[in-house]
């Protein structure tokens, strides 16, 4: 199964910088992908699978060791799937994601 990638522009709705990795921040987008970038390289350096809806928020623990992803029907686009908001929780390493775990709010 070949690696879904995007190629097209879509309006970031939250940006986050790393507190444990100098140089990088963390877009979540409207298509629904959370993209982490390193502003040295100014490159990508990871792009996470495509969430079912837009990202809504991002956000660190203190330590910069889990990333909380908010996805969330944010009224934006009208082909937005209408699904019920969920928080994903990642843990971050060197390779950037090593497990995620998944929740739902109500």
């Amino acid at each position: 199964m070949a690696k879904e990638k995007k190629h097209n522009m879509a309006a970031v709705n939250d940006i986050i910088f790393s507190p444990s990795t100098y140089g990088d921040f963390i877009t979540g987008d409207n298509d629904g992908y959370v993209t982490i970038w390193n502003a040295q390289s100014r490159k990508r350096v990871f792009e996470m699978p495509k969430f079912e809806n837009s990202i809504a928020s991002l956000s660190f623990n203190s330590g910069g060791r889990l990333l909380a992803v908010a996805s969330s029907y944010t009224y934006q686009e009208a082909n937005e799937l209408e699904i019920l908001p969920r928080i994903y929780i990642h843990e971050m390493n060197d390779q950037h994601i090593s497990s995620t775990s998944a929740g739902s709010s109500r």
